[in-house]
């Protein structure tokens, strides 16, 4: 029974079973600094917090640190633990962007350029805002970082619980709305579910994955639960 639930509390953390679980906890951990959540010099959790966070072998969890480690992201500090080293957000930063001009920007550009969109066009449909006093950086980030809340949970409505590319089965206006409502339901009631399980294994709600509770639930209910 232990063994099952902590397998059901690692799914709903996000871990995935068919990745190593130590190359999993160390890009958790590289994520939490390249964000700024582990600050440089900062002590990061020890193989034993994150084996009983995660519910996997304390081996494990280390393998996972000593490959940052390896890295030079972390450093080890005798008989105290493990500390995020010197330039480590830096670096991460760094190759990230790295990634994400080779991901998106290039294609970006080399389609534009197919099309005959020139610099400044493409910069217009990047974004239409250019004026720094009517929106600071600050307050687009802020109401960026909130659109993908809403994103977010548009996405677990329309695509976790209804499905991708379905539509609604009701046809009247008030079967509509009551089939909303169930959605709108349902979706609190895992909401709460993953609260519960969070709060009972002692982690953040953040942590446990809305998609994978959802596969959870219909593995336990079967046909009770439709897709």
């Amino acid at each position: 029974m232990l063994l099952k639930e902590a397998g059901l509390v690692r799914e709903m953390a996000g871990l995935d079973e068919g990745t190593p679980l130590f190359a999993q906890i160390a890009e958790r951990l590289a994520e939490e600094i390249a964000d700024g959540g582990l600050a440089e010099g900062e002590r990061v959790p020890s193989m034993n917090e994150l084996a009983a966070f995660y519910r996997i072998n304390p081996a494990t969890a280390a393998k996972g640190l000593n490959l940052l480690a390896d890295d030079g992201l972390l450093e080890k500090r005798r008989g105290i633990g493990m500390f995020v080293a010197a330039g480590a957000r830096r670096r991460l930063l760094a190759q990230r962007r790295e990634r994400f001009a080779v991901q998106y920007v290039d294609p970006l550009v080399t389609e534009a350029a197919r099309l005959g969109i020139d610099t400044d066009e493409l910069i217009a449909l990047v974004t239409t805002i250019t004026d720094p006093l009517e929106a600071p950086a600050a307050v687009l980030a802020a109401a960026y970082h909130q659109r993908w809340e809403h994103e977010t949970g548009n996405r677990r409505l329309k695509t976790y619980l209804r499905g991708p590319g379905k539509i609604l089965r009701s046809r009247s206006p008030d079967l509509v709305k009551q089939e909303i409502w169930g959605y709108l339901l349902t979706h609190y009631a895992i909401s709460a579910l993953i609260c519960t399980a969070a709060t009972n294994a002692g982690i953040d709600p953040d942590r446990l994955k809305f998609k994978r509770t959802v596969r959870i639930i219909r593995r336990a209910l079967g046909p009770a639960f439709p897709p």
